[in-house]
């Protein structure tokens, strides 16, 4: 189960992969890239609770969305940040759990918080500028796998 658990994650990295890569380019996360991330997160739940995680792992993964949903909430009322954001956290907290959402949301906040001021002291962008976040949001999900594998949490 730990392998086949493992190859859904580096399979929900190499799906954001190119929506990063659309995000920095356009600004838009094309859907399809959402729908698949979502059926991995889905097969994550499923192998969990096939493996004796039974009604634990449905709750784990229902609280796993909450930080996405707020995350959705927030860009619906205030139109200042993406739903695909929202959504991808949502996705990342469904396949492992809710302090999984909230670390890459943390964690992605914190690396473009970094390169933002980088950018800012290169004079490359001023404070207007609109950056894409779902590059931060993977960067925060890598963090959160190598995180996990390191500390022995990989059946978190």
């Amino acid at each position: 189960m730990l392998y086949l658990i493992c190859i859904l994650r580096i399979g929900i990295i190499l799906l954001l992969i190119p929506a990063s890569v659309h995000d920095l380019s356009d600004r838009k996360v094309p859907f399809v890239y959402l729908i698949a991330a979502g059926t991995i997160s889905v097969s994550q739940v499923v192998v969990k609770c096939l493996s004796g995680g039974g009604r634990t792992a449905i709750i784990t993964a229902a609280l796993g969305i909450l930080p996405g949903l707020a995350f959705c909430a927030i860009a619906w009322i205030s139109k200042k940040i993406g739903m695909a954001d929202g959504i991808i956290v949502s996705i990342l907290g469904l396949s492992e759990n809710y302090v999984c959402g909230i670390f890459v949301l943390c964690a992605g906040s914190i690396l473009l918080s970094f390169i933002s001021v980088v950018l800012l002291i290169m004079k490359k962008v001023d404070r207007g500028t609109k950056m894409p976040f779902v590059p931060f949001l993977e960067g925060g999900y890598v963090l959160w796998v190598i995180i996990s594998a390191t500390k022995g949490m990989s059946h978190v």
